[in-house]
């Protein structure tokens, strides 16, 4: 039996959609422990959507995308909603599949505005990613794969957003620290007090426990690793200037 792709593209009339299954199950023993550990409110940072059923997380991500759209946020543009599919217009190349440029640094600055966007509305993307992030030839910047997104969602959890688009930035190899603390400052700026408080929680214990992902690197080239690294000293950095100010 053939397998069918969860993602597959469309043209129609000389335009560019994108067809998402209700197919992928990403269910599994630690995303259902990290769901229960999410209960507890210091933990709430763990809460994950993959614990859920397929038919469950696609129809969240489906529900979400028409509420962002609804509201003007920057997300890609919902066409048809099923029980079976979702259809979305094809704005743009991902920042994963654009070459590394001087417009990087300013496609990543948009990108952490657009995640203060949600925020502003008590939502999160939930896993933002380069891959997760479209731009269009005006380089306007948009969200998709909603799979993780929250309504309602706490401090940790618009936290949790800014640290994993930041941690992901990292893989853009040749830029330094600065534009990504122009990026996160962007965010900062338009971000509640509270989730600028727990992010400085999260950087605290990323450097408490920075001494893990130097022992990985010790006997394997880990990418996972280096990133935290550069969170780290970044994360560093932007609060010690932050604090001066």
């Amino acid at each position: 039996m053939t397998r069918v792709k969860p993602v597959q593209r469309l043209e129609w009339n000389g335009e560019r959609y994108w067809v998402k299954f209700c197919a992928e199950n990403k269910q599994n023993l630690l995303r259902l422990l990290a769901t229960k550990l999410a209960s507890f409110p210091r933990l709430r940072m763990l809460l994950v959507n993959s614990a859920l059923s397929t038919e469950q997380r696609f129809n969240h991500e489906c529900d979400m995308l028409e509420r962002m759209h609804r509201k003007q946020l920057p997300v890609v543009e919902p066409i048809l909603t099923t029980q079976d599919y979702l259809v979305t217009r094809d704005m743009g190349k991902t920042l994963r599949q654009l070459p590394e440029s001087a417009d990087s640094q300013v496609l990543l600055r948009r990108a952490f505005v657009a995640l203060s966007a949600f925020h502003h509305h008590d939502m999160c993307h939930g896993r933002p990613a380069l891959r997760d992030i479209v731009a269009s030839d005006d380089g306007q910047v948009s969200f998709l794969d909603l799979e993780e997104s929250q309504r309602d969602c706490s401090s940790q959890l618009m936290a949790r957003d800014a640290f994993l688009l930041l941690m992901d930035s990292f893989r853009y190899e040749a830029m330094d620290a600065d534009p990504r603390l122009v990026a996160l400052s962007a965010w900062a700026e338009r971000a509640p007090a509270p989730a600028i408080k727990e992010l400085r929680r999260m950087a605290t214990w990323l450097h408490h426990g920075r001494f893990i992902p130097h022992m990985i690197l010790l006997f394997k080239n880990n990418t996972t690793s280096k990133q935290l690294l550069g969170c780290d000293q970044c994360l560093q950095r932007f609060f010690a200037e932050h604090t001066a100010r």
